[in-house]
């Protein structure tokens, strides 16, 4: 019977914490930057006009 070398698993499982955490950072800034771009002056129904739904 051979004994294998037991491999130390840490860095692998600190590499997948710091991408997961990236990740989360990365996610978070695309939906603070989506919020931020809103424009409420596109909404329907903006100077005057009708939305189709309403336009009975």
């Amino acid at each position: 019977m051979s004994s294998k070398p037991h491999h130390n698993d840490e860095p692998r499982r600190g590499r997948h914490k710091k991408l997961t955490a990236i990740a989360v950072v990365l996610m978070l800034l695309a939906l603070v930057g989506y919020v931020l771009s809103l424009d409420e002056e596109l909404a329907p129904g903006s100077e005057g006009e009708r939305m189709p739904a309403a336009a009975e």
